[in-house]
């Protein structure tokens, strides 16, 4: 079994409390308590709640990412790990998407990201050092909408299956 690492443990911390409590009220302190770590360990990785929120998009999105192309998996499967990750932690995604405002704010944060990941996927994977401009929009379209469309989907549109909303 893997160790931990103390990110994850932090991530989980604030996934657990995200259940219960606006995310713009839970503050860094709740976060080091329900994880068990120090304050100083917290600090060491991430300079504030907003951090370890984006880095769990990141991680999230990041090891769904590396898997494409591997044992078959494909972009079908990374966005249906997507929406299971919605649906596991919807009352994160909720409170993430809608109590996180500004330069803070979770959808710009995470949309953001996805850009740049996807951005550096077809650079790799095409051998290319720039993308050409109708696709670099249409990718930025759909990363942005991308992260509305599905907050939509699986907070008020549970008429649909995941595989539908997939597709």
């Amino acid at each position: 079994m893997k160790k931990r690492t103390s990110k994850e443990i932090f991530s989980e911390a604030l996934l657990e409390l995200s259940r219960t409590t606006p995310v713009d009220k839970i503050t860094v302190k709740q976060i080091v308590e329900a994880s068990g770590l120090s304050l100083q360990t917290f600090y060491n990785h991430f300079k504030d709640k907003y951090e370890l929120i984006l880095w769990i998009h990141k991680s999230e999105g990041n090891r769904t990412i590396a898997r494409l192309g591997q044992d078959g998996y494909d972009y079908d499967d990374l966005i249906m790990d997507n929406i299971r990750f919605y649906l596991q932690h919807r009352e994160f995604m909720y409170n993430a998407l809608n109590n996180t405002h500004g330069s803070v704010s979770y959808a710009e944060m995470s949309s953001d990201n996805a850009y740049r990941v996807w951005c550096e996927y077809i650079l790799k994977h095409h051998d290319i050092t720039d993308l050409p401009e109708e696709v670099d929009f249409d990718l930025k379209m759909y990363c942005y909408a991308f992260m509305r469309m599905t907050a939509e989907w699986a907070f008020h549109r549970t008429d649909i299956s995941p595989e539908t909303f997939a597709r």
